[in-house]
């Protein structure tokens, strides 16, 4: 194995890479809101003029922060590196249509688990400090939906983060692990965690994190990043098309106190169901 392969191969090259490059884009990501702020008399670096912003503020926000902190960095690590890219990484004409199909219907049959997640994460109690950032985010959220603009917020909320996303936390982040550990589940799973934390929404980093670990498995069967952002696209549009539909939902957002616990028997026939599939899968040969 030559030197340059060597160093491509091993996580804290490509990570490292990943790391400087969201910290420059991050200052200047600074400086565009900054010049935007001035060109529409709106300071987008003053947290407490942000906490009452109009819906264009936040749309702005969202939109400068995700193409900057995920899709340009994720996009230039993995053109750098290119074993984090092997054959077939952004083309669906490669895929095992049955592994695309088994891990589609593992994500759709893990979603109750991932209701049954979230109500065990919801008894946990969170710090003063983790309750006003959790409150921040909703309440950016609840604006944010509240506009009524289903395409604007499919393409927000749905679109952009399933591309950045999926290009760190899948395609750099979980593929430098795997890279290095050769241990898929493993690099899965720290990649589910990285993904939930990076939210820093505390109040739903179980069931993130284990929505993570199917995106991530979506992407080492099919072993195309663009599967697991078609996943991870319908399953953000389904949500926010749903909260503007039924504008009642947004006033469930960040409730902790009297949610309900799951069906015990729905959860039962939906974790038997995604563990047969899960089985089908791991008798299959990772891509």
């Amino acid at each position: 194995m030559s030197s340059e392969n060597s160093h491509a191969g091993h996580p804290f090259h490509p990570l490292m890479s990943l790391v400087s490059l969201v910290i420059l884009f991050s200052l200047l990501a600074l400086g565009v809101l900054y010049a935007l702020g001035k060109m529409d008399h709106i300071d987008y670096l003053d947290k407490a003029s942000m906490e009452h912003a109009s819906i264009r503020t936040i749309q702005v926000e969202l939109l400068v922060q995700h193409i900057m902190l995920f899709i340009i960095p994720g996009a230039l690590t993995i053109f750098i590196f290119p074993l984090l890219r092997p054959k077939g990484t952004f083309s669906l004409g490669q895929v095992d249509w049955e592994r695309v199909g088994l891990v589609s219907l593992l994500f759709v049959v893990g979603l109750p688990i991932v209701g049954i997640l979230s109500w065990v994460n919801m008894q946990i109690p969170l710090s003063g400090n983790m309750e006003a950032m959790e409150s921040q985010v909703n309440e950016a959220i609840k604006t944010l939906l509240g506009s009524g603009n289903i395409p604007m917020v499919v393409f927000i909320m749905g679109l952009i983060p399933a591309i950045g996303e999926e290009l760190v936390f899948r395609g750099v982040i979980q593929k430098s692990l795997e890279n290095w550990t050769n241990r898929p589940h493993l690099s899965i799973l720290l990649a589910g965690a990285i993904f939930s934390l990076i939210h820093f929404q505390f109040a739903g980093f179980l069931p993130r994190m284990f929505l993570g670990m199917l995106l991530g498995y979506a992407y080492y069967y099919s072993g195309s990043i663009l599967v697991p952002m078609v996943l991870h696209f319908l399953f953000n549009a389904t949500q926010a098309v749903a909260m503007v539909v039924y504008p009642e939902m947004l006033d469930e957002l960040g409730k902790t106190g009297d949610v309900e616990m799951p069906s015990w028997w729905a959860g039962l026939l939906a974790v038997l169901a995604f563990g047969y599939i899960f089985s089908l899968l791991l008798k299959r040969e990772s891509p």
